[in-house]
């Protein structure tokens, strides 16, 4: 992985800033968007890139907007991981899912893992 995109990301997650939400990168049914881990990895690389790719995907049951980033709901874009360096954390043949072991952080942040603590093993394992 990126060095200095890990320090960017493991500092977003402990920012405060993004509210922790789970299933999707990214969904809103209150005020604020909910991102998952790696739904906050996808707005640091808009931010990079000088882009929004954040698009409608769906309403979700209860009335929430699903939303997906450069056409994915649930993982990283094959250019979000391109511009993270994270293809070496993917298991052959995966799904863009970024793996800590036998852990993947889509599973440790719908689990139950805060984003703090989901900070931690990124930046002592990637």
């Amino acid at each position: 992985m990126d060095k200095d995109i890990k320090t960017q990301w493991v500092g977003a997650l402990r920012s405060g800033e993004y509210t922790q939400g789970i299933g999707h990168l990214k969904s809103k049914g209150g005020r604020e968007p909910s991102h998952c881990c790696l739904g906050v990895l996808c707005e640091l690389y808009d931010k990079a890139m000088g882009d929004d790719a954040w698009e409608y995907g769906a309403r979700l049951s209860g009335g929430d907007v699903l939303y997906a980033h450069k056409g994915e709901k649930n993982y990283p874009s094959g250019e979000v991981m391109d511009w993270a360096r994270l293809w070496d954390v993917v298991p052959d043949g995966g799904d863009n899912t970024v793996s800590i072991g036998h852990d993947n952080l889509a599973s440790l942040n719908d689990g139950g893992k805060s984003f703090e603590e989901i900070a931690n093993i990124i930046e002592s394992s990637l």
